[in-house]
């Protein structure tokens, strides 16, 4: 298990890395002798290009540049969920995760060498639908759904987790309720459609199709901060999850690519226009998404998470966060002692050369 001690001279490796460079994504920094760089960075990552995602997405100018600059090819191998994307750089098949923080952290806390940083939105991710045969008479009242069926992907997910809090916050014993595993992303829909399930914590890209599709409504939005925080808190989403033996042997390839997903994030972060994001996304995004009404109706659910991160995570975010994950109890300090890294976007910030914006995510 990792001592304070030892996790702080790792982060100051990295950070004192980052000082060193000469520049960033837009300063041309380039590998030194003593960084070799391995010919392919693996980042894994849930589903096919999810909108979800689409900081990460839109920092494909940045990304393609490190590329170029560091002789490496970046690809991101998918999976079903978020616990498999973690198991991909916990076995070394990849070295970064875009992992959600909580999956992280307590990773973290059970000794893994792991360093979170670049968060790039605020809130679970999720969306919690109803079947459309429930709208007429229980509306958005999730009192009315007691004892009913509640889908998710798999016990102890971010969608379980927030579903959960959800239920609570109605005034519901969660305990009491029927809840139900679908298996991976790919099961909400056929578990809400087929009546297995009266409702579903999914993701963005899923709740959109369900509402198009006429199979759904929306009872809860946890990207929405203001309609979230009195339910479930300030909750950092996903970011890149970064194997320390990967950081501490390449601090210069891993700012860079921070940098550039934090270009990414403020790329979109604040533009209200679908259609002016779907355009500055690339051609691997529009293949995996190419209806554009589709991502409308995604983007109107999932741009406010974006709107509340900055690439950081305060420290009254982060302690409530803490908490939240280890409903049991915090963890010993020495656990997870600098598991988040702000430093990496701090410096992303400076060689970009933009103000840092003022987020929901720096209390």
């Amino acid at each position: 298990m990792l001592t304070r001690r030892a996790r702080r001279l790792r982060i100051t490796a990295w950070s004192v890395g980052a000082l060193l460079l000469a520049g960033c994504a837009t300063t041309g920094s380039a590998p030194s002798a003593a960084d070799p760089v391995p010919a392919t960075v693996r980042i894994s990552t849930v589903g096919q290009h999810l909108a979800a995602y689409t900081p990460l997405w839109a920092a494909a100018p940045e990304l393609a540049e490190v590329e170029r600059r560091f002789g490496t090819t970046i690809e991101y191998p998918s999976f079903g969920k978020g616990s498999d994307a973690l198991t991909a750089v916990l076995g070394g098949s990849a070295e970064i995760c875009n992992c959600l923080f909580p999956t992280g952290l307590r990773a973290a806390a059970q000794g893994q060498k792991l360093t979170y940083t670049a968060n790039f939105f605020i809130g679970p991710g999720t969306v919690l639908v109803a079947a459309a045969r429930h709208e007429a008479q229980r509306g958005t009242d999730l009192a009315r759904f007691d004892g009913a069926a509640f889908g998710y992907s798999s016990e102890g997910g971010s969608d379980q987790r927030s579903l959960a809090a959800a239920i609570d916050h109605a005034g519901l014993d969660w305990s009491r309720q029927n809840g139900i595993a679908v298996g991976s992303i790919a099961g909400y829909l056929p578990a809400l459609e087929s009546g297995r399930v009266d409702l579903a914590m999914m993701d963005a890209t899923s709740a959109a199709q369900a509402v198009r599709d006429g199979v759904g409504y929306v009872v809860l939005n946890t990207n929405d901060y203001d309609a979230f925080a009195p339910v479930g808190g300030a909750v950092p989403g996903s970011g890149l999850l970064f194997s320390d033996a990967f950081r501490d042997a390449h601090p210069e390839l891993a700012q860079e690519i921070v940098t550039a997903v934090v270009a990414g994030l403020n790329r979109v972060r604040a533009e209200q226009d679908a259609d002016a994001v779907y355009d500055v996304l690339p051609p691997e995004f529009h293949a995996a998404n190419p209806d554009r009404d589709a991502f409308r109706a995604q983007w109107a659910l999932i741009r406010p998470s974006f709107e509340a991160a900055d690439g950081t995570i305060g420290a009254e975010t982060l302690r409530d966060a803490t908490a939240r994950t280890f409903t049991d109890g915090a963890p010993p300090a020495t656990d997870t002692e600098g598991f988040v890294d702000n430093e990496p976007v701090e410096r992303a910030y400076a060689d970009l050369g933009i103000p840092r914006p003022d987020a929901a995510s720096r209390s």
